[in-house]
């Protein structure tokens, strides 16, 4: 259970990033949870990311395995289709040994990208598995022409679409901002239990490899889903806050510079 969602940020010239943000509480049944589970993922080295939704155990433990694999050279292709073959391939090769008795349904997303600058091509496969019919099913998700949420799954998505309505009516229609601000106002709203703790995000740009985004919300550091009580100077990560703008990791505050957004 969990709140889960994937948007492009497109400029005026093209897609510009991709995105996963996902909650981080992890629940067993109505009456334990722990708000700290990590659920997205980057690989450093290349131009991957990842998340999941649904049942925990499971790509918890692949998706690390297929990221290394890719982020260590051993995994390669050359165009959406054959990632998204080398993702089902991958992932059922490890479900086949699995025990029956913990086979849950679950979903998968892997979003990368295919060279870098201007002319790069971003890809979006989401894989989901139904153990009633024992299938997996992967498609591709096509790109869009203005900033604009791609996927959202979870317990939480009712609650996630009610909250982007809100700012899809607003002046921040079709921007980063909307899709992350309204996914934070949905956490912070409560209204789905088995939806809680920080934000956590993975961001693909037109270069270099995965990134892991910090997050600052409700003025606490949090870096996928744990707290960061103490901040080392020299620390290269990006950090962002409620509403998207970019902010110092120490003090919390929009960084010199940077672009401010509005809130609703």
């Amino acid at each position: 259970m969990t709140s889960f969602q994937v948007w492009a940020g497109v400029d005026s010239r093209s897609v510009s990033s991709l995105n996963i943000v996902s909650d981080s509480r992890i629940s067993w049944g109505e009456h334990h949870r722990w708000d700290q589970g990590r659920k997205v993922y980057a690989a450093q080295a290349q131009p991957h990311i990842a998340g999941y939704w649904g049942d925990v155990a499971f790509p918890a433990l692949a998706l690390p395995q297929f990221l290394d694999q890719v982020n260590f050279g051993l995994l390669e292709a050359r165009s959406t289709e054959e990632w998204k073959k080398l993702l089902v391939e991958k992932l059922r090769g490890l479900w086949r040994t699995y025990p029956d008795e913990e086979k849950r349904n679950f979903g998968v997303a892997h979003g990368y990208r295919l060279g870098s600058g201007m002319r790069c091509q971003f890809g979006l496969t989401i894989l989901s598995y139904n153990r009633r019919s024992d299938r997996f099913n992967a498609v591709s998700v096509s790109m869009p022409s203005t900033s604009a949420i791609l996927h959202i799954e979870g317990s939480g998505a009712s609650s996630l679409r009610t909250s982007h309505i809100r700012w899809n009516e607003s002046e921040h229609s079709g921007t980063s901002r909307a899709a992350f601000a309204g996914f934070c106002d949905s956490i912070q709203s409560g209204e789905d239990p088995y939806t809680g703790g920080s934000p956590q995000i993975v961001s693909l740009y037109r270069d270099r490899g995965g990134q892991m985004i910090g997050t600052v919300t409700m003025r606490k550091r949090h870096f996928g889903g744990a707290p960061i009580d103490k901040l080392s100077s020299t620390s290269p990560v990006e950090w962002r806050n409620e509403l998207f703008e970019r902010v110092d990791g120490q003090s919390k505050r929009r960084l010199p510079g940077a672009q401010r957004h509005k809130p609703l």
